[in-house]
């Protein structure tokens, strides 16, 4: 398995290429305000495909900066992974989604396996949805498992009462999630930056969700 993403070679990418682009977008608008500047008698025409020249520039400079701020979030996100056991991972998050969803979450079964995760951010992701799955279905305990899945790790949720049906935990995690990088982000980007994944399935007395992180088997 592949080591986590050097956070510090890719942040000093990130500020290169958006120093670069940025000067490119500058060095355009000047020269066409220095043209306008230099010929104030120039056609109409012509004028107007200089000002056509800087508004088009500092639209691209625009959504330069909001590329650069997106991908610092998922930088964010992803840097401070650390290697967890799955056991105190899923204490964790059942603490946390016993604290956010006002139930009872106990541990289950667990899985002899290390994560790489943040364990803050994947309890405030799976506290996030667990507390809308559990509102949804009248729920009053949460039972947190890990069971592995090849090189994946899965954190399951479980609950008796009406399953969480894949378009609606879709549509949760678009939204933007408090402490998930650094001002807070969607919580689809956070699973893209962690190399995570998030489904919902129904069980036989009611609903799962199953978060999928990475991990690294225990030696032996």
């Amino acid at each position: 398995m592949s080591e986590p993403r050097d956070p510090d070679a890719a942040r000093d990418r990130l500020v290169e290429h958006l120093v670069e682009r940025v000067r490119a977008r500058l060095g355009g608008i000047r020269a066409a305000v220095e043209t306008l500047d230099a010929y104030p008698a120039m056609p109409g025409d012509t004028a107007a495909q200089f000002r056509s020249i800087i508004r088009d520039e500092a639209q691209a400079l625009s959504g330069e900066l909001e590329g650069a701020v997106a991908a610092y979030a998922r930088l964010a996100a992803a840097a401070p992974r650390q290697t967890v056991r799955a056991d105190a991972l899923a204490r964790r998050v059942a603490g946390a989604v016993a604290e956010a969803a006002g139930v009872s979450a106990s541990v289950g079964e667990t899985v002899p396996a290390e994560v790489l995760a943040d364990p803050e951010a994947v309890a405030g992701a799976a506290a996030f949805v667990a507390e809308r799955a559990v509102r949804a279905a009248d729920a009053e305990v949460v039972r947190v498992g890990a069971v592995a899945l090849g090189r994946l790790v899965a954190l399951d949720l479980e609950w008796e009462g009406a399953p969480v049906r894949q378009e609606r935990l879709d549509r949760w995690a678009a939204r933007p999630v408090d402490g998930l990088g650094r001002a807070g982000m969607p919580l689809a980007e956070w699973l893209d930056a962690v190399d995570g994944t998030l489904w919902a399935e129904p069980t036989d007395v009611g609903g799962r969700l199953r978060l999928l992180l990475p991990c690294r088997p225990e030696a032996g």
